[in-house]
C-alpha cells in the first residue's frame, strides 16, 4: 500500500548536504503548513484548546529548519552525533558561532523558552505522557522563527521554499 526508500539508494546526488538542505525545507514547509492550519482554522476561531499534535508539529518545523541551515553550514553536520537526537538548542549552540541568525535565536529568552517546551511537547505529548499549555505567545513567536529560519534557508539554498503560502 505504501512503498518507502531511501533517495541515497537511488543516486548518491541525493545525500549531498545540499541536497539534504533542500528537502529537510520542504519537509519543513508542509509541517509548517499543517500547524498553520490547525491553529487558524481549528483552534484560534473556536477557542478551543490545542490537543498535543500541534507542538510537536511545531516542534519539527524548526528542528527541520536548523537541521537544513546546519548542513549548508557545515557539509560534516550529522544530526546522528547529536547528543540529544531531537535538540533545536544542542544545533543552535553547536553552530552560534558561525550562524548569525541561530546566535540571535538563542539570545532571545522567548526564543529559548519556546524551543525547550516543544522540545519537551515532541518528547512527550505525542505520545499522551504530558499535557501541553500555552501562555498565548508560543503562535507569534513559532511564526516568527519559522519564517526568519525559512528565509536564512532560502538564502542559503537559493531555493524557492514556500512557508506561509496557505491556500
Amino acid at each position: 500500500m505504501i512503498t518507502i526508500g531511501k533517495l541515497e539508494d537511488i543516486s548518491k546526488d541525493f545525500s549531498s548536504p545540499n541536497f539534504k538542505a533542500a528537502r529537510l525545507g520542504y519537509a519543513a514547509a508542509e509541517y509548517y503548513r499543517a500547524t498553520y492550519l490547525l491553529y487558524h482554522f481549528q483552534w484560534q476561531d473556536k477557542g478551543m484548546p490545542f490537543t498535543s499534535v500541534v507542538y510537536p508539529t511545531m516542534h519539527q518545523t524548526i528542528e527541520l529548519l536548523a537541521k537544513g541551515i546546519s548542513y549548508k553550514i557545515d557539509n560534516d553536520f550529522n544530526p546522528h552525533k547529536l547528543k540529544k537526537k531531537h535538540s533545536v538548542i544542542e544545533i543552535l549552540n553547536q553552530y552560534s558561532p558561525i550562524s548569525r541568525l541561530f546566535k540571535l535565536i538563542l539570545a532571545s529568552e522567548n526564543c529559548t523558552s519556546l524551543l525547550t517546551g516543544l522540545e519537551a511537547s515532541y518528547l512527550g505529548a505525542r505520545y499522551g505522557e504530558c499535557y501541553v499549555g500555552d501562555e498565548g505567545q508560543a503562535w507569534l513567536c513559532y511564526d516568527e522563527m519559522a519564517n526568519a529560519l525559512f528565509n536564512e534557508l532560502r538564502r542559503l539554498t537559493g531555493l524557492r521554499i514556500p512557508n506561509g503560502f496557505i491556500p
